[in-house]
């Protein structure tokens, strides 16, 4: 029965392939027919190739035959070619020549079956196959039998002896069949699983031109299996390119989100860029209005106490005055007015340097307020930049963009607090220019209202100067006081300043390094930008290239037996490995002769 259901199974095969359609055979033709067409010439049509290897359960090649069937259109004699050890006809009784490398036959016309053979013909693929038992590597003449985890390791690779046409345009189809009464826990990455009966029938799909790597695993008890069956056929099927409209739509979406990204780094980057030399020159017009103050500051002791001595000057003249009106020493009053123009000359010095200090302050505060407005106000989303990460996942340049962006967010927001200080600075200053130049002027005019006075003086002008004087003394005081105020202020402002012109300071320091930070983050989306421009139209390429690369609609058969063979229609191979299984004592068997048809020569392969 086993041999019966053998040869079913191998007659099916053949039988099923559309070119080798046995209903189509005509009847065996007599040999007084084929003795006629000796002289003839013949013609054939086409011809398939259908190669039968038996391989051994380690995958070596130990014999291979092929069935040739040859549409005859003309009958005669006819040549086909092929390096066989032996051919056998299948279709009639007439004698067929084999002789180096080229086969001789008589054929009528219709289907002509002949089966060449050959001990180890070389295949297009190299078959391997190992085996695992409990993680040790198992010969299969000991697996049989044998219990405990197995694993089968099958392996394709091309044989570059062989015509590559075949291993790049067939598929491979691998069947491994299991007996589920001794192989539970079947396990098959990449392979589909079937029930066939009591049987678990594990099939592998390995595509033209790759290299073939499955394997199986089970528990298995007293184990043995029927041999691995390998059929390949021409992958034929013609691929149509999908749809791929939709996922191009949206990777378009995205390569605009990207320009548009790069555009606003752009943006800031110029904002950043402006804000770096606004904050630069804030920091040296800050430096400079530090340095003033702490002069002024460093000053105070000597302009309060010249103060003081006018002061006191003017008391003593001003009681000298009152105490004597005839006999009046002025000599003394002469040293006055040098000292008074010098005070309103020191005066004049300090508020021109303050006017350069405004002036200097009112530049950079306009170039930092100019640069801090250009960076954008837009906001990005936590969603917006969770899909960016999503889209570009482990992309070093948004993980800059996003932080840069954080920073740029952040200046903004804090000189919105601040601004307010930055923009009082100025006002005060002009105010602390104008009261210094009232006091220089004052005290200019009175020394030059002094000094007219010493040289035109008379009787009732030593009056006037009596009464000039007094008043002068009596309002010199609360300028002095107002003096001794303002140089307070002044090295309160001092010692106040030099926090803040720190953080000026550091404040210009950031924003290079900022600069410096959103140009590399410029750099990185302008390169993002000009390698994803393109990205539909790669993806468009890529699956068009996939694709194409297994369309094999255009393919032409070769044969396999020999090159010189041509009007090759189809070419087909049937392998099929030795069985793993205990010896079994079998009974003489007696074998009743019986003459030779179509159907015992065809039993005959598969025995």
């Amino acid at each position: 029965m086993k041999r019966i259901a053998a040869l079913f199974l191998s007659a099916f095969l053949v039988l099923a392939y559309p070119a080798l359609t046995l209903a189509e055979t005509p009847a065996p033709s007599n040999d007084s027919t084929l003795a006629a067409l000796s002289t003839e010439t013949g013609e054939i049509a086409s011809k398939d190739e259908v190669i039968y290897a038996v391989l051994d359960a380690a995958g070596k090649v130990e014999g291979t035959y092929v069935v040739n069937i040859l549409e005859v259109t003309k009958g005669g004699k006819i040549d086909d070619y092929g390096t066989y050890n032996s051919v056998k006809n299948l279709t009639s009784t007439s004698p067929i020549e084999n002789k180096d490398g080229k086969v001789s036959l008589v054929a009528d016309a219709g289907k002509y079956y002949y089966q060449g053979v050959s001990d180890a013909a070389q295949l297009p693929w190299d078959i391997t196959i190992g085996y695992t038992l409990d993680g040790k590597d198992v010969s299969p003449t000991a697996l049989a039998g044998s219990s405990g985890l197995l694993e089968i390791i099958l392996k394709s690779t091309a044989n570059k002896q062989v015509n590559p046409s075949f291993y790049d345009n067939y598929l491979l189809q691998i069947s491994i069949t299991l007996d589920t009464e001794k192989c539970s826990a079947i396990v098959a990455k990449g392979g589909a699983l079937a029930n066939a009966g009591a049987n678990k029938q594990i099939t592998f799909t390995v595509m033209p031109g790759e290299d073939g790597d499955v394997s199986v695993s089970a528990i298995v008890k007293d184990f043995e299996m029927n041999g691995i069956d390998i059929a390949a056929v021409p992958f034929s099927m013609s691929i149509k390119m999908p749809d791929t409209s939709a996922m191009t739509d949206e990777m378009q979406t995205l390569v605009d989100a990207i320009a548009d990204l790069n555009d606003g780094v752009k943006t800031l980057n110029d904002g950043v860029g402006d804000l770096s030399d606004g904050a630069t020159k804030l920091k040296d017009g800050s430096a400079s209005y530090k340095s003033g103050i702490d002069q002024v500051s460093k000053k105070k002791s000597e302009l309060v106490g010249a103060s003081s001595s006018i002061k006191d000057a003017l008391a003593t003249i001003n009681s000298a005055l009152q105490s004597q009106s005839g006999s009046l020493d002025l000599s003394a009053l002469t040293q006055l007015p040098p000292g008074l123009s010098q005070m309103s000359a020191g005066l004049t010095q300090v508020s021109g340097g303050l006017v350069q200090l405004k002036d200097s302050f009112k530049l950079a505060y306009n170039a930092l307020n100019g640069a801090i407005n250009a960076i954008p106000s837009y906001q990005i989303s936590q969603a917006e930049i969770g899909a960016l990460y999503q889209a570009n996942p482990g992309n070093a340049t948004l993980d800059k963009l996003v932080e840069f962006y954080t920073t740029a967010a952040t200046v903004k927001g804090t000189y919105a607090q601040v601004s307010p200080a930055f923009a009082a600075v100025e006002p005060a200053l002009a105010q602390m220019v104008t009261s210094l130049t009232t006091i220089s002027g004052n005290l200019s005019g009175i020394a030059a209202q002094l000094t007219a006075s010493l040289s035109t003086m008379d009787s009732s002008a030593i009056t006037q100067l009596s009464e000039g004087i007094a008043a002068l003394s009596t309002n010199y005081g609360s300028f002095h006081q107002g003096l001794i105020q303002y140089t307070d202020g002044i090295t309160a402002l001092s010692s106040a300043y030099a926090e803040l012109n720190g953080g000026i300071a550091k404040l210009s320091d950031g924003t290079v390094d900022l600069s410096s930070g959103v140009s590399e983050l410029y750099d990185g989306t302008s390169q993002m930008q000009e390698e994803t421009a393109t990205m539909p139209e790669k993806i468009s390429d890529e699956i068009t290239k996939l694709t194409s690369s297994y369309d094999k609609s255009d393919y032409k058969p070769v044969s396999f037996t020999s090159e010189n063979n041509d009007k090759i229609n189809a070419v087909q191979f049937v392998l099929k490995t030795a069985k793993i299984a205990k010896p079994e004592d079998e009974a003489p068997v007696t074998v009743v002769e019986e003459p030779e048809t179509f159907w015992t020569r065809l039993q005959a392969l598969f025995k």
